[in-house]
């Protein structure tokens, strides 16, 4: 047997069993420990490093393992209760199935995909003896969210076999990428070189497809031209295959290279789109409608993309020619671009004419263009004087998105009411071309507040359909409206002379809502595990919480108001002394701070 208590470092340890593992399973240096001795470290090592030792283990003597496990199930379950930080673990073992729960922030709800599955991935280390594999979180219910049907990923039903697969995955990528460091440019002028010749490619492709489209509307001969435009679009695809990489971009030991990581959506959202573009067109030319929604959603979101990707090359400190040659594929590419999206538009919805000519249509798209944002300002004519409104004069686009913007000097946001008899007035919007709706609010000397609200079309879809049929059963799900900043860009769709107001940031103000979610916390620890057995981990954590409350109230003291920090303290002292911090609590606090500050 390994003498456990031998080994220094039990970190360092079990990833180098891990290693020998993947390589040859006969190499398992866990095959015959002392998995007693294991535990008696097991508060002295992290916790990823004894789940992995216990799933060799498992993979080199499961009797050995499952009689230890049998022994010392409940030690084990009220270890990984501790070490995850959750506040219910336990078996079913009708399902055969472990459920874990845990506390989760409501600031920190977008990590609760990652938090449970990294608490799965070690308790299935731990116990890979379960068919399934359960995690759920508790959070914070905000009232201003209530209406919102908000995805909830820290919910996870994982089958043992996803996450064993996962366990593999580091391994995996270690491997690959030892075998792509062979494949890469030589320098970084040699990769630049390259990706310019793509992007000249590109230009190339798009004017002979615009020359193609021309001359189908000017109902001429374009055989020759449909040979041509197939031939570039061959010679871009070959572009795209076997790409080398950037140079050091696949270490299997080295650190991560930032100028490849963002290379990625830079080369997903445009050099991609526009092959996928390219693919789809022929679809386009036929006006099949799938296509030809395809192929519109790939070239508009190569067309967003374009800003950032010229962003991106600006930032590699580009000099002499390479500099000169960039700003000339920028130019290049934004014309073309635009060119080949308002032919597209024109070529869907005009059939041949011998009397064609090219010139006319970029002012058939601007005219198209000025005809939508005119039809909504006249059906929303009434707003004027109801809502004092201000017109736009152009879209605002957001990415893929256009977005119709509107501005109200008389408009309460806060006021449910005003806000569901706006979604009627609005109603027409429905039948717009816009993807989606955006009120700003100024006040009286045209400074615009940062803050605005933005309605999806579908939103105004759902409720006229809901009164045309009267089904109130009809669900709206994740089409409500909700915030969003203000931006500059936005602004520049009104005329006169507007102007954004700053916005305030205090991160005071911010210590105080975290303040208050420190002490839900608080209230839910000394809830869900007064009974705890483990009356240490109760303790721990409570003082926990309690430390990180204490550091941001001194931080908050020489910077607030006397009235406010004695709020704040008052608060919490209330609840360390024994009084409930619920969900209302909770937004009252809120609520609050927002009425002080806002």
């Amino acid at each position: 047997k390994q003498d456990i208590k031998d080994i220094l470092d039990i970190d360092s340890y079990s990833i180098i069993a891990d290693w020998l593992y993947n390589m040859d399973n006969s190499m398992n240096l866990a095959l015959n420990i002392n998995i007693g001795d294991l535990w008696e470290r097991a508060e002295e090592s992290k916790l990823e490093s004894i789940s992995l030792i216990m799933y060799l283990c498992f993979c080199g003597n499961r009797n050995l393992y499952e009689n230890f496990v049998n022994k010392n199930l409940s030690i084990i379950l009220n270890y990984l209760k501790c070490k995850t930080f959750s506040y219910t673990l336990y078996v079913n073992k009708g399902e055969n199935a472990i459920y874990v729960k845990y506390i989760l922030k409501q600031s920190e709800i977008k990590k609760g995909n990652d938090e449970s599955v990294s608490r799965l991935k070690n308790i299935c280390r731990m116990l890979p003896i379960y068919e399934k594999y359960y995690s759920d979180a508790i959070t914070p219910k905000l009232e201003i969210l209530e209406g919102y049907k908000i995805p909830d990923d820290a919910h996870k039903e994982m089958p043992r076999k996803n996450l064993i697969i996962m366990f593999h995955q580091e391994f995996n990528s270690l491997w690959i990428k030892t075998i792509q460091s062979n494949y890469e440019f030589d320098s970084i002028a040699e990769w630049i070189e390259y990706w310019f010749n793509v992007r000249k490619c590109i230009c190339e492709n798009m004017v002979k497809l615009n020359m193609f489209m021309y001359q189908i509307l000017g109902k001429k001969q374009a055989k020759k031209m449909a040979i041509a435009v197939d031939r570039k679009r061959e010679e871009y695809q070959n572009l795209l295959c076997g790409i080398l990489s950037y140079p050091k971009e696949y270490r299997p030991f080295g650190e991560v290279i930032e100028i490849p990581k963002k290379f990625k959506k830079i080369q997903q959202d445009y050099f991609t789109s526009i092959k996928n573009f390219l693919e789809q067109v022929i679809g386009l030319l036929k006006k099949e409608e799938k296509n030809t929604r395809l192929a519109l959603f790939n070239l508009k979101k190569a067309k967003a993309s374009l800003g950032l990707m010229h962003v991106f090359f600006q930032n590699l400190s580009l000099e002499g020619e390479d500099f000169k040659e960039h700003l000339k594929l920028c130019e290049n590419e934004i014309k073309i671009i635009e060119e080949s999206y308002m032919c597209c538009k024109y070529y869907l919805e005009h059939n041949g004419d011998r009397y064609f000519n090219k010139f006319q249509v970029k002012n058939w798209y601007l005219s198209k263009c000025k005809r939508e944002i005119e039809k909504v300002n006249l059906d929303f004519i009434d707003m004027k004087e109801k809502y004092n409104a201000i017109f736009p004069i152009k879209a605002y686009k957001e990415e893929i998105y256009k977005e119709y913007p509107i501005i109200f000097k008389n408009f309460d946001v806060t006021n449910a009411e005003v806000m569901q008899e706006f979604i009627i007035d609005a109603i027409s919007f429905a039948d717009s071309t816009f993807d989606y709706l955006i009120v700003s609010i100024c006040d009286e000397k045209n400074y615009i507040f940062p803050g605005a609200i933005k309605f999806s079309k579908r939103l105004f879809e759902f409720v006229k359909e809901i009164l045309i049929s009267g089904n109130q059963d009809i669900e709206v799900g994740t089409s409500m409206p909700y915030p969003i900043d203000t931006t500059e860009e936005m602004i520049k769709c009104f005329e006169g002379n507007w102007k954004l107001k700053e916005k305030v940031k205090n991160s005071c103000i911010d210590n105080i809502y975290n303040i208050a979610e420190e002490l839900w916390i608080y209230s839910k620890i000394r809830k869900l595990l007064r009974e705890e057995e483990n009356t240490m981990y109760y303790i721990d954590k409570l003082k926990e919480v309690e430390d990180k409350i204490e550091s941001m109230k001194k931080e908050i003291i020489c910077h607030l108001d006397t009235k406010i920090i004695k709020y704040v303290i008052n608060l919490c002292d209330k609840v360390y002394e024994g009084a409930s911090f619920g969900d209302r609590e909770f937004n009252e606090t809120i609520k609050e701070i927002q009425e002080k500050y806002n």
